[in-house]
């Protein structure tokens, strides 16, 4: 399935996020491998594509060894809220490298924006501030 096949899939779902799990490599936070993102329904797994610095989007886990699980507190404001928008961010030579989520349940709420980038083979969630 695509990327953005996926996140319509899980935005037409209305399920909320329940949990966000970051998987760093031998522990250090610096060098995240994947984020999971465990929603009422479904799950979303978020990697880098190791070919071309791209993001993957996948319901399955990855079979990476040496990951450790860590509660992932960019993502706390999102928690039980339903994705409602999803952007696939692709950079000037065509590659998707960035995903970005609009939590709200309804239009009218204020919106908890959320991106994930892939820079130099490792995930990196930034919180955007005074998203409208």
């Amino acid at each position: 399935m695509i990327p953005l096949e996926t996140l319509q899939r899980i935005a037409d779902s209305g399920a909320r996020l329940r949990a966000a799990v970051a998987h760093d490599y031998k522990g250090d936070p610096r060098f995240t491998s994947y984020v999971s993102l465990e929603f009422e329904s479904s799950r979303l797994i978020l990697s880098t594509a190791e070919e071309d610095d791209s993001i993957a989007l996948s319901t399955d886990l990855p079979a990476m060894i040496d990951c450790v699980a860590r509660d992932e507190k960019a993502w706390i404001p999102a928690l039980g809220r339903a994705l409602l928008w999803g952007w696939t961010l692709t950079n000037h030579q065509g590659c998707v490298d960035g995903v970005r989520f609009d939590f709200r349940n309804t239009v009218s709420d204020s919106p908890v924006i959320i991106e994930v980038l892939v820079a130099a083979s490792r995930l990196h969630t930034i919180v955007v501030p005074g998203a409208v």
